[in-house]
């Protein structure tokens, strides 16, 4: 998981029903390792409440902003002995059962973008993004490879439509009239600014699912 986003370290803590404890790591900084036994303090109001109190996850942007930092001993070696400047606590629970969790750092803070950016990145789906124009913006590093997409038609920012058609003219769709399906999918995606999803096709050998959503959609 530290692998997968991008983390500089993270541990593995075990819920005994009172405290958590550490019982795995990975790269951890020397001069923080002491403190790790410590961090989840009984009375606390951190991350490690909150996942008791029944949160999934806890994601704190920046670990040097607000009192925490200021008042808190084990905050500040985290951030100066360790480096740490984001953190994400992830709670593992098994049919409502709080069995531990999962933390990790990065020693950099990545802003909303960005961390956006790189969970979209590192989902199995393709993803891409068409302004309102419905003329395509933004992908994600899957998106061209499940799709078998080409370089210099990516280059051109094709509309929704002049995709659908490129796929369609393909016979990813099957037995169809490429100008007639292009046409009706993009209405469909222009008019209500949903999120769809398109498996693969019948006879294809590759695998997976894009997601496409129209700028302003929520």
């Amino acid at each position: 998981m530290t692998r997968l986003c991008q983390a500089a370290f993270g541990y593995l803590m075990t819920y005994d029903g009172a405290r958590f404890q550490p019982v795995a790591h990975r790269g951890l900084p020397a001069r923080f390792a002491g403190y790790l036994p410590e961090l989840d303090q009984p009375g606390g109001t951190g991350a490690y409440a909150r996942v008791k109190a029944g949160a999934a996850l806890v994601h704190i942007v920046d670990l040097m902003e607000g009192e925490v930092y200021r008042t808190s001993p084990l905050r500040r070696a985290l951030v100066d002995l360790g480096g740490a400047r984001t953190g994400l606590v992830v709670a593992l629970r098994k049919d409502e059962t709080l069995l531990g969790v999962f933390t990790i750092h990065r020693q950099e803070v990545m802003r909303r973008e960005a961390e956006l950016r790189v969970t979209v990145d590192n989902m199995a789906d393709g993803v891409v993004m068409f302004d309102g124009d419905m003329r395509l913006t933004a992908w994600n590093r899957n998106f061209q490879p499940i799709l078998h997409l080409p370089d210099a038609f990516l280059a051109e920012r094709p509309s929704c439509a002049e995709c659908v058609r490129y796929l369609a003219e393909r016979g990813e769709f099957g037995a169809v009239d490429a100008r007639l399906n292009c046409a009706a999918w993009a209405r469909m995606s222009a008019g209500n600014g949903r999120p769809s999803a398109r498996g693969r096709m019948g006879g294809s050998s590759r695998s997976g699912t894009t997601r496409c959503r129209a700028a302003g959609s929520s």
